[in-house]
This record gives C-alpha cells, sequence and structure tokens, in this order.
C-alpha cells in the first residue's frame, strides 16, 4: 500500500534517502544546514559531480535527488537527461540553479526534471515548503 510522505512531520517520515549532486562547497553546506536542521531522519549523500553520482544513483536507491544545473562535467539538460536514465521516473529530480531561463526550465522539463529550485531564494522554510510540494507515493 503507497502513502503520502508528510515531509513537515519527523515523526510521520521514514528516513528519506537524498542524494546531492553539486560541485560548490558552499553551497552544499547550505544545503545540508538547512535539510539537517528539519529533518532528523534525512540521510543526505553529497557528491561533487554527475561522474561520482552515476555509480551511487545505480547502487543504491533514493528516494529524492537533487542536482546542481551546471558543474564542471555537466552542463544543463544533459546533466538531467544524464540522471534520469539510471533514475526511475517515479524519483522526483529537482535541478538546482543559480539562473533559470524559461528556455532551461523547460529543456529541463522535457529531460525529466521534476522541478526547479533558485539557489538564491534557497531557505529552510522553502525547502520544507517544496519537499511538501513535491510529496510522492512509497511503499510501506
Amino acid at each position: 500500500m503507497a502513502s503520502q510522505i508528510d515531509f513537515a512531520d519527523p515523526v510521520a517520515c521514514r528516513d528519506v534517502e537524498l542524494l546531492l549532486i553539486e560541485d560548490n562547497p558552499f553551497d552544499v553546506e547550505i544545503f545540508e544546514r538547512y535539510c539537517g536542521r528539519q529533518f532528523e531522519n534525512l540521510n543526505i549523500s553529497v557528491v561533487g559531480s554527475l561522474k561520482e553520482g552515476r555509480p551511487l544513483l545505480q547502487q543504491k536507491p533514493f528516494d529524492i535527488v537533487f542536482t546542481d544545473l551546471n558543474m564542471t562535467d555537466s552542463i544543463g539538460a544533459s546533466a538531467v537527461y544524464e540522471i534520469r536514465r539510471i533514475l526511475p521516473g517515479n524519483i522526483p529530480l529537482i535541478v538546482l540553479t543559480g539562473i533559470a531561463t524559461n528556455v532551461t526550465r523547460d529543456e529541463c522539463k522535457k529531460a525529466g526534471a521534476t522541478g526547479f529550485m533558485l539557489k538564491s531564494d534557497f531557505s529552510a522554510e522553502k525547502f520544507v515548503q517544496y519537499m511538501q510540494v513535491v510529496g510522492y507515493a512509497v511503499d510501506e
């Protein structure tokens, strides 16, 4: 039976496996600080490139993946496409970016992105709101 995860309620939320693909250590620190503060049962795996992320995506089942849009080894929608080739379609794939034009958003959505978060707008409150909106079914 599937149920909706209430990300705002840590008691109701089972351990959630999150992968963050981000090459900027400052952005990783901010992300981990905000997420860890909000969700005690959120397990965050961090890699600094798509190359590092590929084997992890193949080995470990993640509940949600956040990826930077532009990294040293991947740029734009091609990164989203490559991640989506490995990641099942029902798993949310969220793009983190400093700049998102409508064209970029459309390209990434066509490639399989579930949504976008602007890095300049990132906060604990926005993360909680986004996780509630993205809520997804899991097997119990």
